[in-house]
């Protein structure tokens, strides 16, 4: 149906689909849904992506199938998590019905981060050191594998 699907076929894993772009500012919309596999996963929409995969750098603004979000920064090997609980943290606005399409919103606009989740901000955050890079959609897999995500009607545009 034209969508694009990742699958994340071993434990504790993150991959990513890159459309090959050095943005500095950007707004990426698209539609997720799990179809598959383990709830406890995290999947989104990925900014200021530089480096190759073992030292990639980026912003990461994800959820979980059962009703969690984080926004991650991973740099210098390093994740540290930009949301208040410094963790993931229940999210209401996460449609948790098996297969359910949630709508997924990352600006990155200068030093302002923000996400939203079917059309609910969830937040805005500051980032200073990663300036500019690809977007992604991604997907991730904690203590079990066959993690099967769907993206469809990905739009990438500048603010």
């Amino acid at each position: 149906d034209s969508a694009y699907v990742l699958v994340v076929d071993q434990a504790q894993v993150d991959v990513w689909g890159q459309p090959g772009l050095d943005l500095n500012d950007v707004r990426v919309d698209a539609e997720a849904a799990h179809v598959d596999g383990p709830v406890d996963n995290a999947y989104g929409i990925a900014c200021r992506l530089t480096g190759e995969r073992d030292d990639a750098s980026y912003v990461y603004f994800m959820i979980s199938s059962d009703g969690y979000y984080a926004v991650v920064r991973q740099h210098d090997r390093e994740r540290t998590f930009l949301n208040p609980a410094g963790d993931f943290e229940p999210l209401l606005a996460i449609d948790q019905t098996p297969k359910a399409v949630n709508r997924l919103s990352a600006t990155c606009q200068g030093q302002a981060l923000s996400f939203s989740v079917n059309g609910q901000v969830v937040g805005t955050y500051t980032e200073t050191e990663l300036t500019h890079g690809d977007v992604a959609v991604m997907a991730s897999s904690f203590n079990e594998p066959g993690v099967n995500i769907l993206f469809d009607n990905v739009i990438v545009r500048q603010p």
